[in-house]
């Protein structure tokens, strides 16, 4: 290479200051830092008026991927996402990090030369769950399992806690307003660069591990996740593609969803893994009949991060 190639991590946060640090510190980790083909950088985006990621951030600011600090003021997910995309839109590469995120050290290198192999776009990859005490129910029915797909292919749905991306992509696209306070912007976003055409692939060995608290693990935050999943799913299909066949093709799953998870309740036996499987399954239909009436299901409740 004759010049080398700039890569901007970049971690949107929202009160979550200790988070942030072992997220920074594993960036700080990375064995592409030594390899001279590659300027490394890194963006804190705080969506806290209260600058809560400040001290943490100053604390990087020259070490040896430094951090720049911004603050978005303007509450929300969507919000915050693109004030990543404006701050860093000039790097040849972005990569996302999720503030509860812990890259592993091949993290960037297994992105990169995915990239490259493949002359892609986007490259995402799986993000493995860090459980604090979770229920044996829980462990049994690996309801935090992470996606898996051989290096390459293709995924249906890409998400941004885990991703490279080319830079070029934050000069032409931005998220949508219409997801700020629901999630589903990132789904709805790299669906519309795939639309035009944009390579996407995943990458197996780019892994992240994300920390996940107590109260994610019950059974009332996991059904919660999947009605809001279903939610946004049918919102950004409907925005997509508008028309009544889109609705029969998204209604005709719920009502799917419903009769599985009926007969998974029937059939639970007193399994709180069925059970909360069948009540999961209920959710999905739930969320995807009331986006079909065009109610929205709010998910962050406080700012960037769901807490």
């Amino acid at each position: 290479m004759s010049e080398s190639v700039s890569i901007c991590v970049c971690i949107l946060t929202f009160q979550r200051p200790a988070l942030l640090e072992a997220a920074i510190e594993s960036i700080q980790a990375q064995t592409l830092l030594g390899n001279p083909n590659f300027k490394l950088s890194g963006l804190i985006v705080d969506n806290d008026r209260n600058r809560a990621g400040e001290a943490v951030a100053l604390e990087f600011a020259e070490s040896p991927i430094p951090f720049r600090y911004a603050v978005e003021e303007n509450r929300g997910v969507v919000c915050g996402r693109n004030r990543v995309l404006q701050e860093a839109g000039d790097s040849d590469f972005l990569a996302f990090l999720d503030d509860d995120e812990i890259a592993t050290p091949e993290w960037l290198e297994r992105l990169v030369d995915t990239q490259r192999k493949f002359n892609a776009d986007v490259v995402t990859g799986p993000v493995d769950s860090i459980l604090e005490d979770p229920p044996a129910w829980v462990l049994e029915g690996k309801f935090f399992a992470p996606r898996s797909y051989s290096t390459g292919l293709r995924p249906v749905y890409v998400e941004t806690n885990n991703i490279l991306m080319k830079g070029s992509l934050a000069q032409r696209y931005r998220f949508d307003m219409l997801f700020n306070e629901t999630g589903g912007e990132d789904t709805y976003f790299f669906n519309q660069i795939r639309r035009d055409g944009g390579v996407m692939v995943w990458c197996e060995d780019a892994r992240v591990n994300e920390t996940v608290s107590a109260k994610r693990t019950t059974s009332e935050w996991l059904i919660d996740r999947e009605r809001s999943t279903a939610n946004r799913l049918t919102r950004c299909k409907m925005i997509e593609t508008p028309g009544i066949a889109t609705a029969c093709v998204r209604l005709t799953r719920g009502l799917a969803s419903l009769g599985i998870g009926s007969f998974f309740l029937l059939t639970s036996f007193g399994s709180a893994t069925r059970s909360v499987r069948g009540h999961q399954r209920i959710a999905r239909f739930w969320g995807t009949f009331f986006a079909l009436r065009g109610e929205t299901h709010i998910y962050y409740k406080q700012g960037a991060s769901l807490s």
